[in-house]
C-alpha cells in the first residue's frame, strides 16, 4: 500500500514531521510506503472555502496593479515616447 502526504505546509517543521512519519512507517515492516511526492497546502483553498466559492473561481482583491502590469505600463510608456521612424 502506498500513501501520500496531503496539504503539507512549506515549513521546516512540516518537512521534519514528514521525514519522521516515513521512518516510523518503514520500521513497521514495509507493507506501507509513503511517497516522496507531496500535495502542498495552499492558501487559495482556505480563502475560497471561506468565501464559499470553488477554488478555480476565487479572485483575490488587489490593492493596486500587479508587478507585471507595472512592467507592461513602463514598456508601453517608453515605446510611445520614442520618435517615429517608419521602416522602408
Amino acid at each position: 500500500m502506498t500513501g501520500i502526504i496531503n496539504r503539507m505546509d512549506h515549513t521546516a517543521d512540516a518537512r521534519e514531521i514528514a521525514s519522521e512519519l516515513r521512518e516510523i512507517i518503514d520500521e513497521m515492516g514495509n507493507r506501507i510506503r509513503i511517497t516522496e511526492t507531496i500535495i502542498p497546502s495552499t492558501v487559495i483553498y482556505r480563502k475560497a472555502a471561506t468565501a464559499q466559492v470553488p477554488a478555480h473561481r476565487w479572485e483575490p482583491k488587489r490593492s493596486g496593479p500587479t508587478p507585471s502590469a507595472l512592467v507592461g505600463h513602463a514598456v508601453n510608456s517608453a515605446t510611445h515616447s520614442l520618435p517615429y521612424s517608419p521602416r522602408q
